[in-house]
């Protein structure tokens, strides 16, 4: 997988991540502290390595949360950004195997 994937996330989802995480790596917090403000929201873009370690990072805190309130947002978010990655993978799959098809007639 090449290139970044693009993310855009509600404050909200921000502001639980920034606040509330002790799973996810600074690296990709520090991404989100700058990233830029959208209609109600933040874009930031992450490699797909960085996505893949914050999924992980998304679903080890809902297993680990002190609260059910905290279960459902993290899960709701590891749910949501995992439809994001799966598009991305499925995009790029899709692109690697047009280069190699014949052309059409």
């Amino acid at each position: 997988m090449a290139g970044v994937i693009p993310i855009t996330i509600t404050l909200r989802e921000r502001d639980l991540l920034l606040n509330e995480t002790t799973a996810v790596g600074e690296e990709v917090l520090a991404k989100m502290r700058v990233a830029e403000n959208v209609g109600g929201g933040i874009r930031f873009s992450l490699t797909p390595e960085d996505f893949n370690l914050l999924l992980g990072s998304l679903a080890s805190e809902a297993n680990h949360a002190d609260s059910e309130v905290k279960e459902m947002a993290f899960g709701f978010l590891l749910y949501r950004l995992m439809r994001i990655f799966e598009r991305h993978t499925a995009q790029e799959e899709t692109q690697a195997s047009n280069k190699g098809a014949p052309p059409k007639a």
